[in-house]
C-alpha cells in the first residue's frame, strides 16, 4: 500500500512539473522551437541601419546618410528606440510569427532642417505589419513589411 501511494504521489509531482513547464514555456504564445528562436532573436541582437524604402509601383526613398537612421529593439521591455536625421523616436512593439507592430510612439521635438526624411521614416514605421530577416551578400538584412512596400535595414551585431 505504501509503495502504491509513493508511486501515485511521484506521478502527480512529475505531472504537475510538466504542466507548469508547458504553461510557462513562452510568454508570447509562440512555440519554443529552434526555428522560432532563430527567427525572433536576431531582431533584438542587432542595431539596424535604414538603407531604403521600396514602395509598390517602383518608387524608393534613400537616406542621404543611413548612419543617422538607426533602430534597436529591446526584448525584455517589448520596446524600440530609433534615431533619425533630426530626432529620436521610441515606443512599444508587438511581435508574432513574422508580424511586427509599432505602437505608443513618442519623439523628441527638435526643429528639423529642410530635406529631413524623419517624418516619412516615422510614418512608414507606423504602418509596418511584419518583418523578415535574411542574409544577402554577407549582410544581415531586416525587411519591415507594410501594405504598400518595405523598409530595408542592415544589421550590425551589438
Amino acid at each position: 500500500m505504501k509503495k502504491i501511494l509513493i508511486i501515485v504521489l511521484a506521478i502527480l509531482v512529475i505531472g504537475g512539473v510538466a504542466w507548469a513547464l508547458m504553461l510557462g514555456s513562452n510568454s508570447d504564445d509562440q512555440p519554443n522551437t529552434a526555428e522560432n528562436t532563430e527567427r525572433v532573436m536576431p531582431l533584438y541582437a542587432y542595431t539596424w541601419t535604414w538603407q531604403e524604402s521600396r514602395f509598390n509601383g517602383g518608387s524608393t526613398t534613400v537616406p542621404q546618410d543611413p548612419s543617422q537612421f538607426t533602430l534597436q529593439f529591446d526584448a525584455d521591455a517589448g520596446s524600440f528606440s530609433s534615431t533619425t536625421d533630426c530626432n529620436n523616436v521610441m515606443g512599444n512593439i508587438m511581435t508574432g510569427d513574422g508580424s511586427l507592430e509599432f505602437s505608443s510612439m513618442a519623439m523628441t521635438k527638435m526643429a528639423c532642417p529642410d530635406g529631413t526624411l524623419e517624418q516619412e521614416y516615422v510614418d512608414t514605421l507606423d504602418v509596418v505589419n511584419g518583418y523578415e530577416i535574411y542574409s544577402e551578400d554577407e549582410l544581415t538584412v531586416l525587411s519591415l513589411k507594410q501594405e504598400n512596400g518595405e523598409m530595408i535595414f542592415y544589421g550590425t551585431a551589438r
